[in-house]
């Protein structure tokens, strides 16, 4: 009885703060929305390596590989597909390459698996500062801002 209580609370709370921030986000600035826009895919990075590190006891030095490659997947295929189907794209391909790196490097354990996840690390970095033709190197690629996210700017 008590849990039911509780979960209709925390559903009513999170519906109310949903609700609040979509009403901030109303009420801010563009220049704050757009800093913000800037700032969440670390936060989600973040949460998402604090998560792992948690539940699995171990010392990942990968995670960036995954961002780094969506990032690349992402200004790649901006180009030639639409924004919609760029992120269904995206999503697929990091996670197929998050269940094969997953599959080899999970395991091992403690330092072996944090050897391994910096030098898989190392191997993508590489990759991406040597393919300068196709990636750009050091200076990466430029990607257009999608137009539903120019027109709200301006």
């Amino acid at each position: 009885m008590i849990k039911n209580v509780r979960k209709k609370y925390a559903t009513v709370i999170v519906i109310l703060l949903c609700t609040a921030l979509i009403i901030i986000a109303m009420t801010m600035p563009k220049h704050i929305i757009y800093l913000m826009s800037l700032s969440l895919p670390f936060a989600i990075g973040v949460m998402g390596y604090s998560f792992f590190t948690r539940k699995t006891n171990l010392l990942s030095l990968g995670h960036s590989v995954f961002y780094g490659v969506g990032a690349y997947l992402t200004a790649f295929t901006i180009r030639i597909v639409h924004f919609e189907a760029v992120l269904v794209i995206t999503i697929i391909t990091s996670a197929v390459l998050a269940l094969i790196i997953g599959l080899i490097t999970l395991r091992l354990k403690g330092i072996y698996f944090t050897f391994l996840t910096f030098a898989l690390t190392m191997i993508f970095y590489s990759l991406a500062v040597k393919l300068r033709g196709v990636t750009g190197g050091d200076d990466g690629l430029p990607v257009p801002a999608p137009k539903f996210v120019v027109e709200n700017l301006i």
